[in-house]
């Protein structure tokens, strides 16, 4: 890139009129801060519930994009009813339910246990457990299918060898296992939930692709309809007794003495519904643009991330400002260039407009994107990511603020650009330098990142963690807006003024 040059912003007293001149082209735009409100207000509202997929809020999330998206005048990257979405297909896993009961009380799931089988069952199973501990498989005496038998191993994959010998010498089929290590069985109880979070094609870091290792992946092959609960400490002394302790406590010393080991509970009850059903849902980046003139296969990327928490429990995690804020903010530089356009404005570079899906699960969405561009990443000139940009927690009259992150190519030049811009907006202060662990947190754990490792300039634009971050307080009435408008007005210069260079 040249050396910047000045740009000149005349900011007029009516707040939506923003008149630019480069160079010999007048550029005229409106901004509105009451569209960014509304925007604002709609994403972190009680019907889109947290905006977390897979979610019917998620996806009216999505389409009030598209729909901002094509209001402004943007060429979709598809045809049809889906034209402004790229599609990212995501693996989803089923088992159904699992109750258990004990002299017919409910115990909680929490991580009290987990339960798989080799076949789908729908059933409820209620047997006399029988504790045996650490025995070898011809210790064992009882056979048949209508009991269970309860054993303790050093691991897993030990344990499960066993099942498979005694359902082959005994014809037993439903177990109860524990891992004498409390951790060890505490991560394999845990690791269910992970089992069945959706998967994405990419993730950056690994989150929620590769295949995760639960209960049910230790199952053996076998021709018997092997039923295997695995009991956490909760079941245990349930089971047993809080007098007998924890088995880190007492298990070792139980597994040395075969003598004392047979313990039978009267009734144990296996409420179940369990199965394994495989789907594929999509989840959705969304992407629209406004194609350049002489350098139109060159492109300048703005994007933020449109997901967040979702719902847990009675609470919404609304995202007003993670990442309402800059989801709002992508699309109101989509109209004021939309805008700009329509009155005469031509842009030599084509400028792409992109919420991204899935940054939240680990930017999974902005991951899937770089492995499968729509626009060529070699001739992306710079991306910038806005990424909660609306907390700047002073009154609207005084001076906010913005940190501006360069990653990536001629980074002085950037600041460079944006402190030129910056300086003529009134009431806001660009700042470069935030904590260490705010910096490493702005580095890699946003949507840049994909994209700087596969060396595309970027730069981040936010406002900076507060309170609130990822809790359900983060709502929009606590948004400074009139900070919003001087931040996207910076922003409209410099790209303006990039794509002049």
């Amino acid at each position: 890139m040249k050396t910047a040059r000045l740009v000149k912003l005349f900011i007029c007293l009516l707040p939506v009129l923003f008149p630019l001149k480069i160079k010999a082209q007048e550029i005229t735009t409106n901004i509105s801060i009451e569209r960014l409100i509304n925007d604002v207000f709609i994403l972190a509202s009680d019907s889109l519930e947290g905006r977390q997929f897979p979610s019917e809020g998620k996806r009216m999330a999505a389409r009030y994009i598209a729909g901002e998206f094509e209001k402004a005048g943007l060429q979709p990257i598809n045809e049809g009813e889906d034209k402004y979405f790229q599609k990212i297909p995501v693996v989803k896993y089923d088992h159904g339910s699992t109750r258990i009961y004990i002299d017919g009380e409910q115990l909680p799931r929490a991580n009290n246990f987990s339960f798989a089988s080799t076949r789908s069952l729908s059933d409820s199973l209620v047997l006399p457990i029988i504790f045996k501990g650490r025995v070898e498989p011809e210790d064992i005496t009882v056979s048949g299918n209508d009991i269970m038998i309860h054993l303790v191993e050093k691991d897993i994959e030990t344990a499960m060898e066993k099942v498979e010998q005694i359902a082959a010498y005994n014809g037993i089929e439903h177990f109860a296992i524990t891992i004498l290590s409390g951790r060890r069985n505490s991560n394999l109880i845990n690791s269910e939930s992970r089992a069945l979070q959706p998967r994405y094609p990419e993730s950056l870091f690994g989150f929620g692709t590769a295949d995760v290792n639960w209960l049910h992946s230790y199952l053996p092959e076998s021709d018997n309809n092997l039923n295997v609960l695995l009991a956490g400490e909760t079941l245990f002394k349930k089971l047993y007794g809080s007098e007998k302790g924890w088995m880190n406590l007492n298990l070792r010393r139980y597994a040395r003495n075969t003598e004392a080991l047979d313990n039978t509970i009267s009734e144990i009850t296996v409420s179940t519904s369990f199965r394994i059903e495989k789907s594929v849902e999509y989840d959705e980046n969304v992407i629209g643009y406004i194609e350049g003139s002489d350098l139109k296969d060159e492109f300048i990327i703005v994007c933020g991330h449109y997901d967040h928490l979702g719902k847990r429990g009675e609470s919404i995690y609304y995202g007003a400002d993670d990442n309402a804020s800059g989801t709002a903010g992508v699309m109101e530089l989509a109209r004021m260039f939309g805008a700009a356009r329509e009155k005469g404005a031509v842009f030599r570079r084509s400028i792409v407009f992109i919420a991204f899906a899935a940054e939240e699960t680990g930017l999974n969405g902005s991951a899937y994107y770089v492995s499968n561009p729509v626009f060529p990443l070699e001739q992306t000139n710079l991306l910038i990511n806005m990424d909660m940009i609306g907390r700047s927690d002073v009154s609207a009259d005084s001076r906010g603020h913005v940190y501006v992150r360069p990653m990536g190519g001629d980074r002085r030049e950037i600041r460079q650009l944006f402190r030129t811009a910056g300086n003529q907006v009134d009431n806001l202060r660009l700042l470069h330098s935030q904590s260490p662990i705010n910096n490493l947190m702005w580095r890699f754990g946003s949507d840049h990142f994909p994209f700087v490792r596969e060396d595309i300039p970027a730069v981040v634009i936010t406002t900076g963690t507060h309170p609130d971050y990822h809790l359900p307080a983060d709502t929009p009435e606590k948004i400074n807006y009139r900070n919003m408008v001087n931040i996207l007005k910076t922003v409209f210069a410099v790209i303006v003024e990039l794509d002049e260079m």
